[in-house]
C-alpha cells in the first residue's frame, strides 16, 4: 500500500524554489547599491553639496548693451541695460576724442537697466564731436554681497567677450557717439523804442562834491525818468507806481580815492528824502540799483562813477541824500538834524 505525502508550499512555491528566488533577489539589491556608491563617490560637483549651491556654480556669460540720447541743450543721458545682477555697481565714463573732456558717473543696476547722466560741461551742454562711453562693472570685491554671490567673489563665474581680466575680472563695454551742436538761432533784431525824456535837476549841490584829505565824492548829475532800460519803478508793496511813485531820480556819483589804500562803499547805504519847503520830511525813497554793483571799491587815484535811482513823486521837489546816517525829525515830522551831522550829505532840487 502505497503512503501519501504532502509536500509544503511557499507562495505558490516548494522550499527550494522560494529559496532560490530569495537569493537571487539579494543578489540583484546589492548590485544597484553597489552602483548608486560608485556613481555618487566618483561626482565630486554632486556629493555633499546643497541645490542652490550647484545653480550658484553655473557660469554668467555678461553683457551691457548702451544707447546714448541727446537733450535739447546738448546734454548727455546714457542708458543701460545688462544680465548683471541687481545692485551691481557700474561706472559710466564719457570722453571726448578730440578734446580734454572726461566725465564719470556712479549706478546700480536694478532689474536688468540703469541710467547715467545727464553729462554736461560746467553746467551747459557738451560741444560738438566724437566721444566714448565706457561702462565698467568694476572689481567684484567692491560689489554688495548679493551681486558677489552670483558672480563669484572673483568673478570667476563670469564668462563673454566683454570680461576682462585686468587686476581682477572687470566686464567693459564701449560705444563711440557724435554730439551734433544745433544751429545757433539768429540773434533778434532790436525793436526801436521811444527814449524816455529826462527831466534834469540843476538845483543846490549838484555838481559839488564832499570831500576829506583821503578821498572825493562828487554828485555829478541828477534826473527825473518814467522808466530805465523799460522798468518802470515797481514799489508796490510801499504804495509805489499805483500809489503815486510814478517816476524815477536818478542819481550820478564819482567816488575818487586821493591817499594809499582803498575806499568801500555800499550803496544800500544811501538814502535819498524828500522835504517840504518849509523843512518838514515828506517820505522815504526807495532805492533801485541801476546798472551799478552793490559794493564799490575805491582804490588809489581811481575815479568810479556809480548810479542809483529812487522811486519818487513827480509832486516832490526838494531832496537830501545822505551816506550811512538819516535825518532826525521831532514828533511833528519837522528836520531837526540832517545827516550831514554825522557824514557827508548832498542837497539838491529843480
Amino acid at each position: 500500500m502505497t503512503k501519501n505525502t504532502k509536500t509544503a508550499r511557499y507562495f505558490g512555491m516548494t522550499l527550494t524554489q522560494f529559496l532560490i528566488v530569495l537569493v537571487l533577489g539579494v543578489l540583484v539589491l546589492c548590485l544597484v547599491m553597489v552602483l548608486i556608491l560608485l556613481f555618487t563617490g566618483n561626482n565630486p560637483s554632486v556629493q555633499n553639496q546643497p541645490l542652490t549651491q550647484i545653480q550658484e556654480s553655473s557660469t554668467l556669460s555678461a553683457k551691457i548693451d548702451l544707447s546714448i540720447s541727446q537733450t535739447t541743450d546738448n546734454m548727455i543721458v546714457i542708458n543701460g541695460s545688462t544680465n548683471l545682477p541687481n545692485e551691481t555697481i557700474i561706472m559710466v565714463t564719457i570722453s571726448g576724442i578730440a578734446s580734454d573732456y572726461s566725465a564719470q558717473d556712479r549706478v546700480s543696476v536694478s532689474n536688468g537697466k540703469f541710467t547715467a547722466g545727464p553729462f554736461s560741461s560746467a553746467g551747459y551742454g557738451l560741444d560738438g564731436g566724437k566721444y566714448t562711453v565706457e561702462a565698467l562693472m568694476p572689481n567684484p570685491a567692491i560689489q554688495p554681497e548679493s551681486v558677489r554671490k552670483i558672480i563669484g567673489n572673483e568673478g570667476e563665474r563670469l564668462s563673454g567677450n566683454q570680461v576682462v581680466i585686468d587686476n581682477g575680472v572687470l566686464v567693459v563695454a564701449t560705444k563711440e557717439f557724435e554730439v551734433v551742436a544745433p544751429t545757433p538761432s539768429p540773434l533778434p533784431v532790436p525793436t526801436a523804442t521811444a527814449t524816455p525824456n529826462k527831466i534834469m535837476l540843476t538845483g543846490g549841490d549838484i555838481g559839488k562834491g564832499w570831500t576829506n584829505t583821503d578821498h572825493r565824492v562828487s554828485l555829478l548829475n541828477a534826473y527825473r525818468i518814467e522808466s530805465l532800460d523799460g522798468v518802470k519803478p515797481f514799489g508796490e508793496r510801499l504804495g509805489g507806481y499805483k500809489g503815486g511813485y510814478t517816476q524815477f531820480l536818478v542819481v550820478e556819483l564819482q567816488f575818487e580815492r586821493f591817499t594809499q589804500g582803498y575806499d568801500k562803499y555800499d550803496l544800500t547805504d544811501f538814502w535819498l528824502y524828500s522835504y517840504s519847503n518849509d523843512g518838514y520830511l515828506e517820505y522815504g525813497a526807495d532805492q533801485y540799483l541801476y546798472n551799478s554793483p552793490r559794493i564799490v571799491q575805491v582804490y588809489y587815484q581811481e575815479k568810479i562813477p556809480v548810479t542809483i535811482a529812487f522811486e519818487v513823486r513827480p509832486e516832490s521837489h526838494n531832496f537830501i541824500m545822505c551816506y550811512q546816517f538819516g535825518v532826525a525829525t521831532d514828533f511833528s515830522g519837522k528836520i531837526v538834524s540832517e545827516c550831514g551831522s554825522l557824514g557827508f550829505q548832498f542837497k539838491f532840487n529843480d
